[in-house]
């Protein structure tokens, strides 16, 4: 600690200890635990450990890492972050980076110049989550470690530090709605740009074995979606991504995509919906099956062959695009080779397609053995299926017989095939959950779903496996499916009248109506944000402009009315005198050099120890006691004394 002490006296500053500053910590203990969120937990740790270490060093004398060290992991920081994320560019890899840069600069913090540095990094940390997340339940976090930010830069002679600072705060409120409502505004590649195809949502547009099941294994949100003109059930909500053609067996790839020419469609009735959509999503648009067109005022979306739609670019803010779906059974789209293709077969699946095409020539009687198949083999449908290989299909079908929709659909869709039917893999979301009181419905990761197209009497027609092993999935929704014990999903896999009892109901009513609540709020700060565009600034500015008159006769008012109300209010309160205000001036230059007034300790006792302890400012200091003698204890009146110290003082001051 000498050594700390020598370096900070030599940069011009007293030493400094972090967890004396309550604001400061408080605001980065936020920081934190919001960054936690969007960085590895490998970073997270080391930030941790860094905060308890540096505590143990303040406050038990632990020695703290060297500088030169901290340094050196500064530098090394942005390489670990490039090596894990193969880029710097994006939301999770500067949150990441700025998580570990923080915590190394907490460790070196010990003077003025650290304290405002970390601010600034502070308020950088506190701006990324708004720029990334529009979500409202971080608006409280956000702002209180923003405010806390604030506080800690102010400086200890301000009388009233919370109240400066509310009107601060208060006075900003105009010029934020200015800007808001006047400043354009413009969609830019890189605020919709992700720096890599991060998975903050987790989608992938291949299918591999277990892939679909770690991803229901999560309850991270997906999207929302608000039906503008029909009324859905969860059992028919079955919302496209990727169309997969590429068959190795239970793995499914996408082959090269192909922007659709010249699509015409049928003038029938459209389902039409609103989707605000998370990201991650790798740019694909999801949308109910039978998609016909979608767009969106951020970015282009473009239409690809098989009913897939994707922007043009990845994003990393919550995106808003409107939607329409046929309501009719008709997918037309032209098929060829690759949608027969099949990997080589061997063993009992060879066997058993070869007895199945032996036994029936046509393609329905085909299909007829295939559902029998899965629907009498006792397959059991579960998220921990274990580990299947690319193809190990007769693994799956004749042996072990586990698996989650995935694996169902991967080998439905290959026998399918090898008995000369085109077919191809569907993955995106199936069901949701509907929300009441904002008549929308939230469709999370448990809603990740992998389901099968077949090409019959000319048209592409969905097929879904989940339906004869695992129907109750289907019918109650993934969430309370999902909210079952591993061993009740596999019993009442195959039910399809079971439902929760109602004492399970009752004690989950109050949370899901809280919840709901809640997601509805959310949703509609999310709509209005990403809603609010140009179009909405000019109809905010036309409608002030017809009603000009009206609206400043109201400011007019208000301002009034504050200004008359907040006299009332300084007249009502209590002044301090001249000579509190000189002592608390004193007092809190004093903490400014680590010395604080004991609580046995007069006033008039801690004014003689700071004139021992600091002789350039003994004889302002003795006055200060004189003058504060003989009016506290004498009851003199010495008129504008304490005001003449008062400015002596801070000139004093001023000249050190």
């Amino acid at each position: 600690m000498p050594d700390e002490a020598e370096r900070a006296v030599r940069e011009g500053s007293a030493l400094k200890k972090f967890f004396e500053q309550k604001p400061l910590v408080f605001a980065f203990s936020l920081i934190f635990c919001m960054a936690l969120t969007d960085s590895i937990l490998l970073m997270g740790v080391f930030a941790l450990l860094i905060f308890i270490w540096k505590w143990a060093a303040e406050r038990h004398s632990f020695r703290l890492l060297p500088r030169p060290l901290t340094a050196t992991l500064s530098v090394l920081l942005p390489i670990v972050v490039y090596l894990h994320y193969k880029t710097l560019l994006g939301s999770e890899e500067s949150t990441t980076l700025l998580l570990g840069l923080s915590a190394l600069k907490i460790m070196d913090y010990e003077n003025e110049r650290d304290h405002k540095f970390l601010i600034l990094i502070g308020f950088i940390m506190v701006c990324l989550k708004p720029l990334y997340s529009l979500d409202l339940y971080w608006v409280v976090p956000t702002l209180l470690a923003f405010l806390s930010l604030w506080y800690s830069l102010l400086s200890p002679t301000i009388r009233f530090p919370l109240r400066f600072l509310l009107q601060l705060f208060l006075f900003s409120i105009p010029m934020g709605l200015v800007l808001f409502l006047g400043f354009p505004r413009i969609v830019v590649p890189w605020a919709m740009s992700q720096g890599h195809e991060q998975e903050t949502m987790g989608f992938s547009d291949q299918l591999n074995p277990g892939a679909v099941a770690e991803l229901a294994s999560q309850d991270s949100m997906a999207f929302r979606v608000k039906f503008l003109n029909d009324v859905m059930l969860e059992n028919s909500l079955y919302w496209r991504g990727s169309v997969l053609t590429l068959s190795e067996g239970l793995r499914w790839l996408p082959k090269r995509q192909q922007v659709a020419q010249n699509v015409i469609r049928p003038l029938v009735r459209m389902t039409s919906y609103d989707v605000i959509l998370e990201p991650g999503s790798k740019g694909y648009i999801f949308m109910l099956d039978k998609p016909w067109r979608a767009t969106s005022d951020s970015s282009p979306i473009a239409e690809f062959e098989g009913g897939i739609f994707k922007t043009a670019q990845n994003f990393s803010k919550s995106m808003n695009y409107h939607a329409y779906s046929q309501n009719i059974e008709n997918l037309s789209d032209k098929i060829d080779e690759t949608d027969l293709q099949i990997p080589p077969l061997t063993g009992k699946v060879q066997q058993w397609v070869q007895t199945i095409r032996s036994k029936y020539p046509k393609p329905q009687d085909r299909l007829e053995q295939l559902a029998k198949f899965f629907s009498s083999s006792n397959f059991v449908y579960t998220l921990k299926p274990g580990t299947y290989v690319h193809n190990d299909l007769e693994n799956f079908l004749f042996n072990r017989r586990k698996g989650f929709c995935e694996h169902f659909a991967g080998g439905y869709a290959t026998l399918a095939r090898a008995l000369g039917i085109p077919s191809r893999v569907v993955i995106g979301y199936q069901g949701g959950s509907y929300n009441p009181y904002g008549d929308f419905w939230r469709v999370s990761q448990h809603d990740a779903h992998a389901w099968v197209e077949i090409y019959q009497d000319k048209k592409w027609q969905r097929v879904d496996p989940t339906t004869w092993v695992a129907p109750l999935r289907l019918t109650l929704g993934a969430d309370i499916f999902f909210s079952l014990s591993e061993t009740q999903q596999v019993a009442l896999a195959h039910s399809t009248k079971w439902r929760p009892s109602l004492e399970e109901s009752e004690t989950r009513k109050l949370w899901q109506l809280f919840t709901f609540w809640l997601d509805d709020i959310n949703f509609r700060w999310n709509g209005f944000l990403v809603d609010f565009d140009r179009d909405s600034q000019a109809g905010i500015w036309t409608f002030i402009v017809e009603h000009l008159l009206p609206l400043t006769l109201g400011l007019i008012l208000f301002v009034v009315v504050f200004w008359l109300g907040f006299n009332f209010y300084n007249l009502k309160r209590k002044k301090k005198s001249d000579l509190q205000i000189l002592v608390e001036n004193i007092f809190a230059w004093a903490g400014q050099h680590d010395l604080q007034r004991e609580v046995s300790e007069t006033p008039l006792q801690f004014l003689h120890r700071l004139a021992q302890k600091f002789p350039d400012q003994a004889q302002v200091l003795k006055d200060v006691q004189a003058v504060y003698e003989r009016i506290s204890y004498q009851e003199l009146d010495l008129a504008d004394a304490p005001k003449k110290l008062l400015k002596e003082w801070r000139n004093l001051n001023a000249s050190f």
